[in-house]
């Protein structure tokens, strides 16, 4: 294994964490906020290297739609990333060096020349944490394989800070008066420079952690206040298995006839039902009842009322579903293309069954996120249990407009399925495509799959167009012409060739670069050591 201290570090911390993430090679199906550390962290990162125009853009091409909270976050950036860029001298300086060996890889931030021909390095930290950092081995490792690798002499180690404001919109506060406060907070904000004198001792330290890694065969549990940033937490304490664990490294060959998991939304009435029965073989779950003037299989979602003699038994329609995928899992059928028949009808079904059984009337009645998780934990397993069953899977949802208020006060309708974010972003996360059906002035009807900050939409293949016709064979006929979409690696630099330039504020740039976020070792986004 080649080291890095991310990976020391998380053994330190929980050798079950190190055991999930670098030996089971487990990753999770990502949920981000707009406050995530890691795309925040990115994006300060590449405002700080590139300029704030190409972190913005960057930013917010990770949500599928924007809402107020991701606009405070952009005008977190906009107020934040000048103050660090003032404090670099570029033109002396060299942003995101890698140092390799064949047992060690890091990423030094900031490497700065001096006129004798020593160098300072320098880590950015988006935190408030101050202490822990000045205690922490990682700049004075950098200085040990700097040293050892590239024969240069390390003058002054440092940690550049950018400070962190959580203030929250008040219940008795407007969108203006929060962000006037939001301003007023971020002006008094200082960019601190912290000098850190070496220490033989923390490199020891390093080595001796090392060997213990080397030395473990058990991996047990550490349980901390650390455990509710973990990315592995439900996994660990609550047993909920959202995981995906890498395959064979080993090509396969993409089958472009089995129709893809789909998740259309739009008006009522705009054709997304008719649309789906157009598929092969298909069975509709539906909870509507919007199936009356369609051919195809059903399945009325609902509850039902039983009589045992005098007695009323309640079978509710979410037990219906959960025995209908149970079957549809078992494959003793023909049917080729399940379709949901409103997602979110369904998520209604699933809440009324949860309040039955936990003997409440909404989720905030079983104490703080006790009610809102176990929901969730209910429904969203029975849907990825679906779309992985390896059949076609069609989706149906309505859409809902909002309404978001930019920087400079203006309002912009966002389009987006009537899903709560948290659940539409976890389903686009089950799903090949997510399309909007639109009808047209002349009553075309168009499915649009493109992805903005405006409207949800997108998928994992590129097709060249950003809408087919609302037909499935012509749907189908893009799908098998479509391309997966493939990443550009950046090439590395050189500490003895590159300087760091003073990056032009229009330049974009679409790849992920290095996040400044307090959860450094998961800030990377390169190749695997």
């Amino acid at each position: 294994m080649r080291f890095s201290h991310s990976r020391v570090s998380t053994f330190t911390q929980c050798p079950y964490k190190f055991k999930l993430q670098y030996l089971d090679e487990i990753k999770t199906i990502k949920d981000p906020a707009a406050d995530d550390a890691l795309i925040v962290g990115n994006a300060m990162h590449m405002g700080i290297e590139k300029g704030i125009t190409p972190a913005v853009k960057w930013y917010s091409g990770q949500f599928s739609v924007l809402s107020d909270l991701n606009i405070n976050e952009i005008i977190k950036l906009e107020i934040l990333l000048p103050k660090v860029r003032r404090l670099i001298e570029y033109d002396k300086s060299t942003l995101e060096v890698e140092i390799q060996t064949n047992d060690f890889v890091g990423y030094i931030d900031l490497i700065v020349k001096n006129k004798g021909g020593t160098v300072d390095i320098f880590d950015f930290k988006y935190s408030n944490n101050v202490d822990k950092y000045l205690e922490s081995e990682q700049l004075h490792i950098y200085k040990h394989y700097l040293e050892k690798i590239h024969f240069v002499h390390v003058s002054r180690l440092g940690y550049i800070f950018i400070p962190k404001t959580s203030i929250r919109q008040k219940k008795t506060e407007d969108l203006y008066h929060f962000r006037r406060r939001l301003l007023e907070t971020l002006g008094e904000l200082k960019v601190t420079v912290a000098e850190v004198i070496f220490d033989q001792n923390k490199v020891d330290q390093f080595f001796q952690e090392i060997q213990h890694i080397q030395e473990a065969r058990e991996y047990p549990k550490n349980p901390t206040k650390l455990c509710d940033w973990c990315q592995y937490q439900e996994y660990c304490m609550k047993g909920i298995d959202y995981m995906l664990v890498l395959p064979k490294n080993e090509r396969v060959q993409v089958d472009k006839e089995t129709a893809p998991v789909l998740w259309l939304y739009g008006q009522p009435f705009s054709g997304k039902t008719t649309f789906a029965n157009q598929a092969p073989d298909v069975l509709h779950l539906n909870t509507d009842g919007n199936v009356k003037y369609v051919d195809g299989a059903r399945i009325i979602i609902r509850d039902e009322i039983k009589l045992n003699g005098r007695i009323k038994e309640t079978v509710f329609a979410w037990q219906s579903f959960k025995e209908t995928v149970e079957t549809i899992c078992i494959g003793q059928h023909d049917f080729k293309t399940i379709v949901i028949d409103l997602v979110e009808d369904l998520l209604e079904h699933c809440r009324i069954y949860m309040y039955d059984k936990l003997g409440i009337t909404h989720e905030a009645d079983a104490g703080y996120g006790k009610g809102y998780d176990m929901v969730r934990t209910e429904f969203l397993p029975q849907i990825r249990r679906l779309t992985n069953a390896g059949y076609g899977v069609i989706l149906i949802s309505h859409e809902v407009t909002a309404e978001i208020t930019k920087r400079n006060g203006e309002k912009v309708t966002t389009i987006k399925p009537n899903l709560q974010e948290k659940y539409a972003n976890k389903i686009a996360g089950m799903v090949d495509i997510v399309g909007r059906v639109i009808i047209e002035e002349d009553d075309g009807r168009w499915i649009k799959f493109k992805t903005d900050t405006i409207q949800f939409g997108g998928g994992r293949l590129k097709f060249g167009t950003d809408k087919v016709e609302l037909d499935y064979n012509k749907f189908m006929e893009l799908y098998r012409m479509a391309k997966p979409e493939t990443g550009v690696r950046r090439a590395q630099k050189s500490i003895v060739e590159t300087k760091a330039e003073a990056p032009d504020e229009s330049v974009t740039k679409s790849e992920v670069e290095s996040p400044v976020c307090e959860d450094k070792p998961k800030r990377r986004s390169r190749r695997s050591a």
